[in-house]
């Protein structure tokens, strides 16, 4: 298993030094709607730590890539997703 720091933040910062290293000349980065240094604790007693690693991340790939695109998607649902129908039954 990954933690979220070795996925949102190094890995993150791999993929934008490699992007860079080969010339790239655009790279997007997607991060999380509301990716934020410090998360306000509302539901979780410490913020979202994934959330916090989304906006690490975010600054690691702008150190090496500084034009890279930051995508911050919102949650989207569709026919398929089992998300909120998870959370329903809990």
């Amino acid at each position: 298993n990954f933690t979220f720091e070795d996925v949102n933040v190094t890995g993150a910062r791999n993929i934008a030094r490699i992007a860079r290293e080969c010339g790239v000349q655009t790279l997007v980065h997607v991060s999380s709607l509301n990716a934020c240094e410090k998360p306000k604790p509302v539901i979780l007693k410490k913020g979202s730590q994934f959330l916090a690693s989304k906006w690490r991340g975010e600054q690691a790939v702008r150190e090496e890539f500084p034009d890279a695109i930051i995508f911050r998607p919102s949650d989207m649902w569709g026919q398929q997703d089992h998300f909120l129908n998870y959370y329903m039954h809990q």
